[in-house]
């Protein structure tokens, strides 16, 4: 994020889970950040301010059919993840990048 701290989003460990970490290298501590509504792994990440994320597609389960195509607006200022704009067909494993206009590819 703009102020340095580090997200990390969802993951695979048995289990696919739907939890935020927060680093602040700062103090060199770790917190809880927002559950996200879907569970997921293999999905790309972007800022959208100093306490919001857009978090993007990837995977709800290990099976062929887990692909996902929605989005989620993470805001850890106020705990909470809503739902983004849905993407026209799944994705997973996908860069994103921030144009200079503010749009997403």
């Amino acid at each position: 994020l703009e102020d340095g701290r580090v997200v990390v989003v969802g993951g695979y460990n048995e289990i696919v889970s739907s939890t935020t970490e927060v680093l602040d290298p700062a103090g060199n501590t770790w917190s809880k950040g927002p559950n996200l509504a879907s569970a997921r792994f293999g999905c790309a990440a972007l800022p959208l301010s100093s306490s919001r994320m857009l978090v993007i597609g990837g995977l709800s389960d290990i099976s062929d059919r887990g692909y996902l195509s929605t989005t989620e607006v993470v805001d850890l200022t106020s705990g909470v993840s809503t739902p983004g704009p849905e993407m026209s067909c799944p994705r997973s494993y996908c860069p994103a990048v921030m144009l200079h206009d503010g749009r997403v590819l």
